[in-house]
């Protein structure tokens, strides 16, 4: 969801409210006919996208409807559990999953909703997907052409992109068009071995079984209310449209499982309301069908109660009801759905009420935030007004990080992987009409850090300034080599885990003295430089460009052009080989992947929607699998930790490390009875220290993790 480096321009700060990929009429389609209509309500009655009716008593958990086209991809999923009823109640619905792609959505009763694992507040609004509180009950929409609506009581409608017809499976059918759901090979299926087909679960759930439909009840007394209803001039124009023999059915077996001694009033609003939505949906008009004395509908204030009925032509309902999340998309209606909805001059807040249209909030990496918000992104300043972020146009300053095994993020947020054992120019100022007037070199050497002669790391680094002097970070240790000056205490210091050596104003160098170095640079210097780290000028496209200055496509022979020695590194070691460790270390992967969940699992939770944990999981797994001579948790710590710095810089402290999990015993330094140092996740940014007692440090130094007064 996030990017890994903070926004530097001012092309880059404007935050917009993110509308979905597709647009409102997308999500709804442009006709009745373009989509397919999946629902359930009542007592487990269901409806398939092909029109088939069956009823399902069971309290399993089961797949409604999955993109199942047969290449062994599902790019979305839905599965729905309920709970069985007692008494005369409803079989209500008692959890809604949605899996889309690798987001896994949670629905529970009470419009709790849950994304991949974290309890989120509604609305939520994100590039592709929008739940929110809807008139009708809680909905859902997304990129796939899939919509929801849940009442997160008995009625669930699932709604289907024309796209997937013939190509779904579930209880939903496979919409091709054709009622042949209870059939296989020519031979009828019951509807128990319907529903055994679509159950989803592991093998240790326990759940009430579904069994076939009992034979209908000769007379239970009640049967000519539903007769009654059905036939009214409420539902004359609908009768035509739907199968109401079906729906009357449906209606009958709830009302008669209510008891003889008195119909339940819920039933019957309940089938009723089942006939009035799919009545719209085939582009009906029910008429007025409630009234004060039965099933009355009373809103929640401001809401007023929207009746299709006396409405003026064009009107839409709660169908098209303008909401903080759809202002800017269009909506093609079906016909009009009576309901509640806010008044005119108010739009729908998601959350169940009203507000005016320039009340509604900011979205930013997922949350929302009212007018008037300031956040602080990196440098800048952002205001939300409007639905969107106004921001300060501070050019901000960039980090290079390089770590592992030859895993490098460029000052512009370009990933590539050097592999190789040589030694890289990782940036300089020696750049274009500048290449003999610079003033500083930083170098990189990578060695073998496993037994593969292809797995290598940044073992030393070096600094050139004005190329008479020279300086060397390596084996824990800073080392002067030759210079004409003399380096004052401020200039080289530790800070936490990390050797801070500050080469000139605006070019910092933070070493961790095992294998990662992060560089950072001033804004003075944006555009100036070149080498492995690229160009810093805001623009990731250019930043594989050589020495010579031409781009290339291929990391490999980008990393070639900027080896610092040819002589130390011949073509074999310069080129090296991007293999697969995991695979070839196949009993090392899963405990790689276990050691490297911590990166996206809940303990980075707070900084997954601000810096993307994908690449740095996936890199930390590639070292974890190929770190098979130095220690195992080394690489694991480093590729942790490398993520760990990211999220700092992004404004997400995190504090992960454990006794049992890349521990740091900040303890050892106290005096005994005392307790003066600390282990601090994201340190202190600068200290009074005898090596600085001015306590003043270069602004570019932020908070580094590690042992601290």
């Amino acid at each position: 969801m996030g990017s890994g480096t903070a926004f530097r321009t001012a092309a880059a700060l404007l935050l917009l409210l993110a509308p979905l990929s597709g647009c409102r009429a997308d999500a709804v389609n442009a006709s009745p006919s373009a989509a397919g209509v999946c629902s359930s309500w009542g007592r487990s009655h269901w409806r398939t996208a092909d029109g088939a009716f069956f009823r399902l008593p069971s309290s399993c958990n089961h797949r409604a409807v999955g993109d199942c086209d047969g290449d062994g991809y599902e790019s979305f999923d839905v599965q729905v559990r309920r709970r069985a009823a007692r008494g005369a109640g409803a079989d209500a619905i008692q959890a809604v999953l949605v899996r889309l792609d690798a987001d896994v959505l949670e629905l529970r009763p009470h419009g709790a909703v849950r994304v991949n694992g974290k309890s989120v507040s509604l609305p939520v609004v994100e590039p592709g997907l929008v739940i929110e509180n809807a008139s009708a009950g809680l909905l859902v929409r997304s990129r796939f052409g899939i919509q929801l609506v849940w009442n997160l009581e008995d009625a669930l409608s699932i709604e289907m992109d024309g796209k997937y017809e013939g190509s779904l499976c579930g209880l939903c059918g496979n919409f091709d068009g054709i009622d042949n759901e209870f059939a296989k090979d020519g031979a009828p299926l019951s509807v128990a071995e319907y529903a055994a087909r679509h159950k989803v679960g592991g093998p240790a759930e326990t759940c009430d079984e579904a069994g076939d439909e009992p034979a209908p009840r000769p007379d239970c007394g009640h049967e000519e209310l539903c007769a009654r209803l059905f036939s009214g001039a409420a539902f004359s124009g609908c009768r035509n449209l739907v199968d109401a023999d079906a729906l009357a059915r449906a209606c009958r077996s709830d009302v008669c499982a209510c008891g003889e001694d008195r119909p339940a009033p819920t039933a019957l609003c309940q089938s009723a309301s089942e006939l009035s939505r799919q009545c719209v949906r085939a582009g009906g008009t029910p008429g007025a069908w409630r009234n004060a004395t039965f099933c009355p509908h009373e809103c929640p204030a401001p809401k007023v109660y929207v009746d299709c009925l006396a409405a003026p032509p064009g009107t839409t309902g709660t169908e098209c009801e303008s909401s903080c999340a759809t202002l800017d998309t269009a909506c093609i209606s079906h016909g009009c759905v009576s309901g509640c909805a806010c008044p005119d001059g108010l739009v729908s807040d998601g959350l169940g009420g009203c507000i005016e249209a320039g009340g509604c909030p900011c979205v930013h990496n997922g949350q929302t935030y009212r007018p008037g918000h300031v956040l602080q992104v990196d440098c800048n300043t952002c205001t939300c007004a409007g639905r969107k972020f106004t921001c300060t146009s501070n050019v901000c300053d960039a980090v290079c990080a390089i770590y592992g095994n030859g895993h490098l993020i460029t000052f512009d947020d370009k990933r590539i992987d050097f592999p190789g054992q040589c030694e890289h120019t990782l940036v300089q100022d020696y750049c274009g009409d500048n290449e003999t007037e610079g003033s500083f070199r930083i170098v990189s050497r990578n060695v073998a850090c496993g037994s593969s002669a292809t797995t290598s790391c940044s073992k030393m680094v070096k600094i050139f300034v004005q190329d008479d002097e020279e300086y060397h970070l390596r084996e824990e240790k800073f080392h002067v080599i030759r210079s004409r000056r003399r380096l004052f205490p401020a200039q080289v210091r530790q800070m936490g885990i990390y050797t801070v050596v500050t080469i000139e104003p605006g070019v910092v160098v933070m070493w961790d003295k095992k294998t990662s170095v992060f560089i950072k640079l001033a804004p003075r210097y944006q555009g100036k430089v070149c080498g492995l780290c690229g160009n810093y000028d805001g623009n990731i496209r250019n930043d594989l460009a050589k020495r010579s200055g031409e781009s290339v496509a291929d990391a490999l022979e980008f990393a070639s052009g900027w080896t610092a020695s040819e002589s130390d590194c011949p073509a074999a070691a310069r080129l090296g080989s991007l293999s697969d460790p995991c695979g070839n270390n196949r009993y090392r992967a899963e405990w790689a992947e276990r050691r490297c969940g911590v990166i996206i699992g809940p303990t980075f939770q707070a900084c997954h929607s601000r810096v993307d944990p994908g690449p740095y999981y996936d890199a930390c797994v590639r070292d974890a699998c190929a770190c098979d001579s130095s220690g195992d948790s080394e690489c694991v710590c480093t590729a942790v930790a490398a993520y760990s710095k990211a999220c700092s810089e992004a404004g997400a402290c995190v504090r992960w490390r454990r006794p049992q999990f890349c521990p740091i015993f900040c303890d050892y330094y106290n005096a005994p009875g005392g307790c003066e140092w600390h282990y601090k996740s994201c340190g202190a940014d600068c200290m009074k220290t005898c090596r600085n007692p001015s306590g003043s440090c270069s602004q570019l130094i932020s908070g580094l993790e590690g042992t601290h007064v």
